[in-house]
């Protein structure tokens, strides 16, 4: 169903592919509410300073403040390294993805419905993030700091390449039974 794909060829088809390409993002809020407390701490903790002088209270929560704050920086790095390095390619046979080091390939042929994971989109155990299981790998929809641009536009294109490949569930027509109304 999946297989790993050279991410030299994933790359060649990111550049033929500017209107079927989704890259990831950085998702924003999380980073701002961490950075106003943190910004809100760091007021609070040099004023302290200021007025009593650095003891050792002090001196210890600042260093656990500039561990946390130093944390958060490489959590931020990390993710937009993940964001740049990683996305996903919907061409007319094939679904192609990247998650940083590693790509993958399906052909939209083998895929279905309840395959891809649509009928019950997975949540890890954290429940942080959503993603489609395509075979036994994951695509990432959103991460809690990450998410997919345009997710609207991608699910509709995943649907529309299902349709296409016949991977959607067919409808029961009752053409026979005619409804009554009531009244």
């Amino acid at each position: 169903m999946t297989r790993p794909l050279p991410i030299e060829d994933f790359e060649k088809a990111w550049q033929s592919n500017p209107e079927h390409r989704y890259g990831y993002e950085v998702n924003r809020p999380p980073f701002i509410v961490v950075g106003v407390l943190l910004a809100g701490f760091w007021s609070y903790l040099l004023v302290s300073i200021l007025s009593t002088g650095l003891g050792l209270a002090l001196g210890v929560v600042g260093g656990i403040t500039t561990g946390i704050s130093g944390y958060l920086i490489f959590l931020l790095l990390r993710w937009r390294h993940f964001g740049r390095l990683s996305g996903v390619i919907c061409q007319t046979e094939l679904l192609m993805w990247r998650q940083v080091n590693e790509s993958y390939v399906a052909n939209w042929s083998e895929l279905n419905f309840d395959g891809i994971g649509l009928l019950s989109l997975e949540s890890s155990s954290n429940q942080y993030e959503q993603y489609l299981t395509i075979g036994k790998q994951k695509l990432f929809l959103f991460r809690p700091f990450v998410r997919l641009r345009h997710l609207e536009t991608f699910m509709g294109e995943v649907l529309i390449r299902l349709e296409q490949h016949g991977g959607l569930p067919k409808k029961k027509q009752n053409f026979g039974k005619k409804r009554r109304s009531k009244g």
